[in-house]
């Protein structure tokens, strides 16, 4: 499926050859000449000036702080390590060539958001961008856990029980989902407010805290999805390309606290952002909420278990302290759909913590997107 708009460097042909499709003579010309790239200002679109063909075939790591790339790019690649947002958003690295090819694993991570340019086409083939957040580690610009504006809130405690995290929210009209109540007048922490629109390149956030009598034993929350934009003519990907930029998940309650630590909040899903008027082929595009820890048992003998981080399909939620069964279930991935929330934590002795939110997904001068994605796709 192909989805074509009008604009300024709009191309009108393509042509296949052995490295995948390619655009034609003067559409690929004008859009060298005069590149707009979403989030960046003229004075780093101007630095723009690489016309490399960037073969990835081997796995690729990506650093967004430090700005290293292993294995280093070929020459002829621009790499900013450090650009301004336009709008004020955090800063971006960036990495421009003329054709960006990509048929090997690309992890990326680092403290910010990261936009991919190519001046003639950007091809994902049979293999994934992992912009996710992975156990502590948020995706990058993604926010740590308890940080950033949809950060979930910690629950309240009564005199032998915690109430459970709030997850993150992101994307969507919902926040995150609300920690378990913990026995006695123990409430749950509410789940982080939306926040973010299209004209910021910007992560998810972290889940609250689990909550303890111990500050040292609370459980820490899930961290944020990152963010990642691809900026090209054209844009292509083949069966099983993926981009995953899922949230993580909050921690369960460990067995530090004779009376039982409460479950963490899930973090939420990050950004995809795709900037060309052609989209072809088919790339999986995911930005799910990691699941609520589970609440320790109300003596502390049985941990709670993890919320598990968003993967190729939604988070699943924390399963249960082995044995106990006083901690509450965490609560499962943020939705996977608009319309439905993230889940609470369960009730219990100590709650189980909310699950994160959905991130955003978007696309801006396509009219529309052929990629799956969830959740839905927005235009940007």
């Amino acid at each position: 499926m192909l989805a074509i708009a009008g604009c300024s460097y709009s191309p009108s042909v393509t042509t296949t050859t052995s490295d995948g499709p390619r655009l034609d003579g003067a559409a690929t010309d004008a859009f060298a000449g005069s590149i707009d790239v979403a989030h960046l200002g003229p004075e780093e679109e101007v630095k723009l000036t690489g016309t490399a063909v960037w073969a990835i075939d081997a796995d690729l790591k990506i650093d967004t702080e430090t700005g290293e790339i292993d294995p280093p790019p070929p020459e002829g690649v621009v790499v900013l390590a450090e650009a301004i947002q336009q709008d004020g958003g955090p800063s971006v690295m960036v990495i421009q060539a003329g054709t960006i090819s990509i048929t090997k694993q690309v992890d990326i991570t680092g403290t910010r958001p990261l936009i991919f340019v190519a001046t003639e086409t950007f091809t994902l083939s049979n293999i994934s961008i992992d912009v996710s957040a992975e156990g502590s580690r948020p995706g990058p610009g993604g926010s740590p856990a308890g940080m950033g504006a949809g950060a979930g809130t910690v629950g309240s405690q009564s005199a032998t029980a915690n109430g459970g995290a709030g997850g993150a929210s992101y994307g969507n009209a919902l926040p995150g989902g609300r920690g378990g109540a913990g026995g006695g007048a123990a409430t749950g922490g509410a789940g982080g407010t939306p926040y973010g629109g299209p004209g910021v390149l910007q992560g998810g956030s972290g889940g609250g805290a689990g909550t303890s009598g111990i500050t040292a034993c609370a459980a820490p929350g899930g961290v944020g999805g990152g963010a990642l934009q691809i900026t090209a003519p054209l844009i292509v990907g083949t069966v099983n390309a993926l981009i995953n930029a899922g949230g993580g998940g909050g921690d369960g309650g460990s067995q530090c606290d004779p009376d039982g630590p409460s479950g963490a909040g899930g973090g939420s899903g990050g950004m995809i952002f795709l900037d060309a008027p052609m989209l072809m082929g088919s790339i999986r595009l995911l930005a799910l909420g990691g699941g609520g820890g589970e609440g320790a048992d109300s003596d502390g003998s049985n941990a709670g278990r993890d919320g598990a981080d968003a993967g190729i399909a939604p988070g699943n939620p924390g399963t249960g302290g082995s044995g106990g069964g006083n901690g509450g279930r965490g609560a499962g991935s943020g939705a996977s759909e608009p319309g439905k929330p993230p889940e609470d934590g369960d009730a219990n002795a100590n709650g189980g913590g909310g699950g994160g939110g959905i991130g955003r997904i978007y696309f801006r001068h396509a009219l529309s997107n052929p990629f799956n994605a969830t959740p839905p796709a927005e235009p940007g």
